[in-house]
């Protein structure tokens, strides 16, 4: 299913390069591998919501030689549905179909199931939590005696994966296995079918996406609700209400949840970078003179700098002769995508590791001033982080969008 405003080409795009989704590939792909070792012909798979089929093809055209697989992957959009067929084609699968259909309808899998092992990646950060509760209460119906479920969810608060793998359990799963993806919120759980299986119903609805508003600072409320309800007040030009939004919503006690609001704003730019055509990295970035690789590398070091920062004041280690005032400096002018994801990324490491810091502190002073909002508390510059970062993000939105005027994050 895609729901309205998302591109999922565009988002799968994410796979390409080195950052929380290739590792959480990686891990997936690692468990079907560990499952088809242990599988006997035929085994039947389905994979709902299966993009364009790389948890899939990889591992089965692995194991082509000793294990014969079956299946069905099911997939709404039909530039990723038409990329998985021709994936299977190149790896001479002729066991495994795509069906292009909406994955939520449990008719989808009439004729698929029962199957040894069911893909449900990828839709648990994506529908409400009544749908996740109703799609795991009918995995039995998609099981056959013993089959494996692997899933995929965030765990940033309210982390949800507890509740997750106690449905499972209490629908007859026993839990076999949980990753938690490294330098980021990510993880992969894999279940056992240990209960009875189920009639299969393929009137059911399991699912459907949640549809999002297209404006992107909308649907990050979500996940970043305080970094999003501060920077609103850039977007009316009233700086004042920043800082007092920075101040109101920073308690002691207040980084882990800052943190995690953090990762999804870090994971926002990794969409966009991903979706960005080569020539608009040199194109102008909306600060000065920079291009886009020149922001994107500022913010990227001014993320960290300023959860660093907080985090020395937190600890009484800020350097006598440190400069007071946050410098604006450049990113790199020929940087690549690759290379801006990764930076990015790092910064996110950087942040948790400043955090632990931080955590306890938040309330705590901190000798560092900025031009817009004046000098703030050390959780505050946390925040703040968060808010700089939609500053920049907004700006690669206009770009991504066409011109229109947008803040400047002097």
């Amino acid at each position: 299913m895609s729901p309205p405003g998302t591109d999922w080409v565009a988002w799968h795009r994410q796979y390409e390069a080195e950052g929380p989704l290739s590792r959480r590939l990686a891990t997936v792909q690692a468990h079907i591998d560990r499952i088809l070792d242990q599988g006997t012909s035929p085994f039947r798979v389905l994979s709902l919501c299966s993009g364009d089929g790389r948890d899939l093809v990889g591992p089965v055209a692995r194991h082509a030689s000793s294990v014969r697989v079956e299946g069905r992957l099911v997939e709404l959009d039909p530039v990723l549905s038409a990329a998985a067929r021709a994936s299977i084609a190149a790896a001479g699968l002729d066991g495994l179909e795509v069906r292009e259909a909406d994955a939520g309808a449990a008719s989808a899998a009439d004729g698929a199931v029962p199957a040894n092992l069911v893909l449900l990646c990828g839709i648990f950060g994506n529908v409400s939590d009544a749908d996740i509760e109703r799609t795991i209460r009918a995995a039995p119906m998609l099981c056959a005696p013993g089959a494996r479920v692997i899933w995929t969810r965030h765990r940033r608060e309210p982390d949800l994966t507890p509740a997750i793998r106690r449905w499972f359990e209490e629908s007859g799963f026993e839990h076999e296995a949980f990753d938690s993806i490294a330098d980021s919120t990510g993880s992969v759980g894999v279940e056992r079918l240990v209960g009875s299986i189920e009639a299969f119903d393929p009137s059911l609805r399991l699912f459907r996406f949640r549809e999002t508003t297209g404006y992107w600072l909308d649907d990050l409320e979500a996940s970043a609700p305080d970094v999003v309800a501060a920077f609103r007040g850039i977007e009316e030009g009233k700086f004042i209400s920043v800082r007092r939004e920075v101040r109101r919503r920073t308690s002691t006690g207040s980084a882990p949840a800052i943190v995690a609001q953090l990762a999804a704003v870090a994971g926002a730019f990794d969409i966009l970078l991903a979706q960005l055509p080569d020539r608009a990295f040199r194109e102008p970035g909306g600060e000065g003179d920079w291009n886009v690789a020149e922001a994107i590398g500022h913010t990227a070091h001014a993320r960290a700098g300023l959860a660093l920062a907080a985090a020395l004041a937190a600890s009484d280690r800020w350097p006598v002769d440190a400069p007071p005032v946050v410098p604006g400096v450049p990113g790199a002018a020929a940087a690549s995508r690759d290379e801006l994801r990764r930076r990015i990324a790092m910064s996110q490491r950087s942040i948790e590791r400043a955090s632990r810091s931080i955590a306890g502190h938040e309330t705590d002073p901190c000798p560092l001033e900025h031009p817009l909002v004046g000098r703030l508390r050390c959780g505050e510059w946390l925040l703040f982080a968060g808010v700089h970062d939609l500053m920049h993000l907004e700006q690669l939105h206009a770009i991504a969008a066409g011109p229109r005027v947008v803040a400047s994050p002097a």
